[in-house]
């Protein structure tokens, strides 16, 4: 069995999980809900508080459905449940640190709404001088997006806890 895959999902408190016709997953919860069909040569089990997923072969294609698959669901899960965060830590000193946050706050890292402040600028006040600043959301885990395989320049906004490479 996959690693991943063969972990149980752990279904708090206040969530509900239901499992249709079709393998379509609908997770509920005080942060909103979900949907999502998943394949269905997969099986989806709920167990109390747990959900499994199980696999009816060791072909390839069911085995990378499989870890995909749980993964999906438990990432659902977790955003129903209590949402995700992402802080962003902001480098940079004086002028440069502020002109980083409101840069920032342009390109929509800092909130999922844009946040006016006085004079129209986006990060003014509080968070235009603070060093990290957590992002909330209920859906998609990743941030980013595109690509540019160089690494960020040290003075920039960036993960808490990411590396900086190069």
């Amino acid at each position: 069995m996959s690693r991943i895959g063969k972990l149980p999902v752990t279904i708090p408190a206040g969530v509900t999980v239901k499992v249709e016709a079709g393998n379509k997953v609908s997770v509920k919860g005080p942060k909103g809900e979900l949907h999502r069909a998943i394949h269905p040569d997969l099986t989806i089990t709920i167990d109390g508080s747990t959900l499994t997923v199980t696999r009816p072969s060791d072909e390839s294609t069911h085995k990378s459905l499989h870890g995909l698959s749980r993964t999906l669901i438990a990432n659902m899960v977790e955003g129903c449940a209590k949402g995700y965060v992402k802080t962003l830590e902001i480098s940079g000193v004086g002028f440069k640190g502020a002109e980083a946050v409101r840069a920032a706050a342009r390109a929509g890292l800092l909130a999922s709404d844009p946040v006016q402040g006085a004079g129209g600028d986006q990060a003014d006040g509080p968070a235009a001088h603070a060093g990290r600043h957590r992002g909330r959301g209920q859906g998609d885990r990743r941030t980013g997006g595109g690509g540019d395989p160089r690494p960020p320049s040290p003075r920039a906004v960036q993960g808490q806890g990411d590396q900086v490479r190069g």
